[in-house]
């Protein structure tokens, strides 16, 4: 699709974007390659299969994302309000030190067996707290400290970012409980080895901090600043968006959150060869990350949105219909490349929508839905895979990423067009 010449003038394009870079918008995303480490990364390769060595099954994995989830959904809206208020630099420190102590104290649920379950709630409730008070205001400080030349480039870098720290914290997660296991003594069946992986993961995240800690104040006049009056405001722009991405969130955190569980319980994946192969996963998202503003240049926006989100579905059917091992690793990472594609395109092609003094509103909407959706994929997968098993799940997840594909299509696409069409015969 691109020749050897135009990927290396991409390259270049990056890296000079990157020296251009304000200190505090590098200080931010270092905090992001932080957090990608430890959340998306350590955590989202063994905080599940610690559950399953505490002797808490399925049901109890999907309620606990589901109640994560949801905390992290309504609290979206209340964090960028509090962000406006209160200044986002400080809510985003705030918010990382209640996701470290929240991390931190759920690592430890092993050596307090009389409480566990709800020292697992309250401790991940108090984690996805802070995750929403860091993440929802990481976009409006973002735009206060860029141009809008640069933004393109700040925000690809961003979902680039996340990613690769998610990669080197899966291969951290799947290499380290064997170290902790020969030095502890303790076999991988035993809880031992992964309170120790998770909770040296949850230490390292402290540095982020500090990170966002050095970066300065925000003032009120630049968080609110406009440089364009394009957009509109309308009641079913917002309806189709909220809607194709809740089906669309549904879908991947279908496979997402049980995919770790699924290779471990059924196709008897060693724990190595799990985090190897969620860490290759965040490493193909990178460059399919920074590929996206490619493709949207190419296909537009919409039509890279559908066809990437389409592939997302495509990929998970495939592994709902090969219980096989191979299968299920390409699968995965092809869905997950398709994601990383997808995930900024919706982003950005959300916020273009609207007008300026509406894009706060619509970031903090996404940001709620996305939590809502993986709230409903969590509970329900854990019932569906204890009835019907993971193949099952599999198959529900690609059939609910479509019927987000088809509204969205359907809505921007088909009746967009012919709304250009009814336009320009207006306008003749």
């Amino acid at each position: 699709m691109f020749s050897r010449k135009k990927i290396s003038e991409i390259v270049a394009d990056y890296l000079e974007a990157l020296r251009l870079f304000d200190r505090n918008v590098r200080l931010i995303l270092v905090s992001m390659a932080l957090f990608g480490f430890t959340f998306f990364g350590v955590f989202a390769t063994l905080f599940n299969l610690y559950l399953l060595r505490l002797g808490l099954g399925p049901e109890f994995i999907g309620l606990i994302n589901g109640v994560a989830g949801l905390t992290y959904g309504f609290s979206c809206l209340p964090a960028g309000v509090l962000g406006r208020r209160l200044g986002a630099r400080r809510v985003m420190t705030a918010g990382m030190g209640m996701l470290v102590i929240g991390l931190a104290s759920a690592s430890l649920t092993d050596l307090i067996p009389a409480w566990q379950r709800g020292w697992v709630l309250a401790t991940y409730i108090l984690a996805h707290l802070g995750f929403a008070l860091y993440f929802v205001n990481i976009a409006p400080v973002l735009m206060a400290f860029t141009d809008p030349q640069e933004r393109d480039h700040v925000f690809s870098t961003e979902f680039a970012l996340l990613p690769l720290g998610a990669f080197v914290g899966s291969l951290a997660g799947g290499l380290l409980p064997g170290g902790f296991a020969k030095i502890s003594s303790a076999s991988l069946d035993n809880p031992a080895p992964y309170r120790l992986t998770l909770l040296a993961a949850s230490l390292c995240l402290t540095s982020a901090i500090w990170t966002l800690w050095a970066v300065r104040k925000v003032s009120p006049q630049a968080m609110h600043k406009q440089e364009s009056n394009q957009g509109t405001v309308s009641y079913a722009l917002f309806v189709v968006i909220g809607l194709f991405y809740l089906l669309w969130m549904m879908g991947e955190q279908g496979i997402r959150i049980f995919f770790n569980v699924y290779l471990d319980a059924s196709l008897d994946v060693p724990t190595a060869q799990i985090g190897v192969l969620l860490a290759a996963s965040q490493l193909l998202s990178v460059p399919a990350a920074l590929v996206m503003p490619l493709l949207s240049a190419r296909w537009g926006q919409e039509h890279s949105i559908v066809v990437t989100a389409l592939g997302m579905g495509l990929s998970i059917l495939a592994v709902g219909l090969i219980p096989h091992r191979m299968a299920a690793g390409l699968g995965y990472v092809a869905m997950a490349a398709m994601a990383a594609i997808t995930r900024p395109a919706i982003m950005a092609f959300s916020q273009r929508q609207v007008v300026p003094e509406w894009r706060s509103v619509m970031s903090g909407s996404i940001s709620m839905i996305a939590g809502l959706g993986t709230s409903a994929a969590s509970t329900a997968a854990g019932y569906v895979v204890s009835m019907h098993g993971y193949g099952a799940l599999f198959l529900v997840s690609s059939g609910i990423v479509a019927a987000g594909v088809l509204l969205f299509w359907g809505y921007f696409c088909a009746l967009g067009r012919k709304r250009v069409h009814r336009c320009q015969a207006v306008g003749q």
